[in-house]
């Protein structure tokens, strides 16, 4: 049975199109798909996992879903800060190994998020082993929609550790 505005994200296999895996918004209002991003294979089981945001969920401020891909099952959930307003809407996925552990990493934004007055943005980047919090990144100011783009920039200063871009749609600098 489907919830009004629930959402749904399915994932296909690329050589016959037929559907592997399906998911369902966890409640109506949750909007599952508003993002979708492949994060590579942090397990290393051979097996791309992904990730998908449910700008909905939560009240409304957002929340994300990080699946592998061996079997479409739930690796994590992952939710946004105190100043989340829409986490996992439209940009989240891969950013490269940012913390140089030999795992992909993945990223998850909110470019309408509060922490600096109404629409500061934000990118949250977490570990792809664990899921746990590497790095917040936030906008300069009110009014910049910070964290829309698709993160990786590669290893651009040569440290050994992947590099990350954002833009802040709206700025006025």
């Amino acid at each position: 049975t489907f919830a009004q505005n629930a959402g749904r994200v399915a994932v296909y296999r690329g050589t016959d199109g037929k559907e592997l895996f399906a998911h369902l918004g966890e409640a109506a209002g949750a909007q599952a798909g508003s993002a979708v991003g492949p994060i590579g294979d942090p397990d290393t089981d051979g097996f791309g996992d992904y990730v998908f945001g449910a700008m909905g969920a939560a009240g409304g401020v957002g929340r994300a879903y990080v699946h592998r891909g061996v079997d479409g099952s739930l690796r994590c959930t992952l939710d946004t800060d105190a100043t989340g307003a829409n986490y996992g809407q439209f940009f989240c996925g891969w950013v490269g190994d940012v913390n140089a552990d030999g795992a992909p990493d993945f990223f998850v934004s909110d470019f309408s998020n509060t922490a600096l007055g109404p629409g500061t943005g934000r990118a949250f980047v977490y570990s792809g082993l664990d899921c746990g919090v590497l790095q917040v990144l936030t906008g300069t100011g009110p009014n910049q929609g910070f964290g829309i783009g698709r993160g990786w920039a590669g290893d651009v200063d040569k440290d050994g550790h992947d590099d990350l871009f954002f833009g802040s749609w709206v700025a006025d600098e």
